[in-house]
């Protein structure tokens, strides 16, 4: 399938367009209410995660603490795009991940042992990071990342399409999470109902090649 180019804004347009979510143009979009009835919830974490951080919580929980602008983010990204679109970048991978780790745990209160997480990032480099980043924020052991572990890792947009529809078929509910250094999302991903594209800027998209 043709690829989708990552911009902040755009996308959410992108994904009305195909069938199994078409959304008739309304003066309010019933996308943006998908979490309207955890929004109560959903708001004490956030507010929770610009506290102290909680070092010894939990397996899942999240340990850390979040700045204004990651809460922004989630915010906008659960209230105005419904859970699913592309955010700017926070400027890196190791921020990326703290607000994804945030992003995981709410999550987690919401729908349990019934959510999967899906990462895409096209380089073994960049996977590790986010391992490495998730096992940090979230209290998390090896055991926890594996194809029937709670966070699963992704090179190709081709296989994590497959689990991604795998998952849905059995009940259970896939977060999808791209790294900022992917340009392009394959449009089968768009289809699911809950997925978070990071957005690079300019320079950040120059600093990961240089690095390759």
């Amino acid at each position: 399938a043709e690829p989708v180019i990552v911009k902040p804004s755009p996308l959410d347009k992108v994904t009305n367009l195909t069938p199994e979510k078409e959304v008739v143009e309304q003066s309010t979009n019933p996308v943006a209410d998908t979490f309207k009835p955890d929004e109560e919830l959903i708001r004490d974490c956030l507010d929770q995660f610009l506290e102290q951080p909680d070092f010894y919580a939990d397996a899942w929980k999240f340990r850390r603490s979040l700045e204004s602008k990651d809460i922004e983010l989630l915010s906008d990204w659960f209230f105005s795009m419904g859970g699913r679109g592309a955010q700017p970048s926070r400027g890196n991978r190791s921020k990326n991940i703290l607000v994804a780790a945030a992003l995981v745990a709410i999550l987690g209160e919401l729908y349990g042992d019934r959510f999967q997480t899906l990462i895409l990032a096209s380089q073994p480099e960049r996977l590790g990071e986010w391992r490495r980043g998730l096992q940090d924020a979230l209290g998390l052991g090896r055991e926890d990342f594996g194809p029937n572990s709670g966070i699963m890792l992704f090179e190709r947009g081709d296989g994590l399409v497959e689990k991604a529809d795998r998952l849905e078929e059995r009940g259970d509910v896939p977060l999808i999470l791209i790294d900022a250094a992917e340009q392009s999302i394959d449009i089968p991903i768009l289809q699911f109902p809950i997925w978070l594209a990071f957005a690079a800027s300019p320079e950040e998209i120059y600093s990961e090649e240089e690095l390759i």
